[in-house]
């Protein structure tokens, strides 16, 4: 009889243990959820907007070289915008700035952050 009273109080013990970790697994979770949202919110959305940013003030400035290049292509009929580029071929301001890449790339993955001191 003092065998199964015995191993009832070991295994309310080590089912309380369970259930403890279980707590402070959980308690730890939300922290790291807390501090992801943190992250995200002060560095991911500001380089995200500033990314946005900087995109339209390239579009803009592509704009206005193309519309000056043109201008100047309407007035002078003697002078043209063009370069050599290191082969000898001649290629247009307007070409050349259409080639830039301005579509938004995905951002890399975030590191993994460090898990959070234990409750202990």
């Amino acid at each position: 009889m003092g065998q199964l009273q015995d191993f009832r109080r070991k295994t309310t013990d080590d089912v309380q243990r369970i259930w403890d970790s279980v707590n402070e697994l959980h308690e730890t979770t939300n922290m790291t959820a807390r501090h992801m949202e943190d992250i995200y919110d002060k560095d991911v959305l500001k380089l995200q907007d500033f990314r946005a940013s900087a995109e339209k003030k390239l579009n803009k400035l592509r704009e206005d070289l193309v519309s000056l290049g043109e201008r100047e292509a309407s007035t002078s009929s003697s002078t043209s915008l063009t370069e050599d580029d290191d082969k000898g071929d001649s290629v247009s301001l307007s070409k050349r700035l259409s080639t830039i890449e301005t579509s938004p790339q995905p951002l890399p993955p975030p590191h993994a952050t460090p898990a959070p001191p234990s409750l202990s």
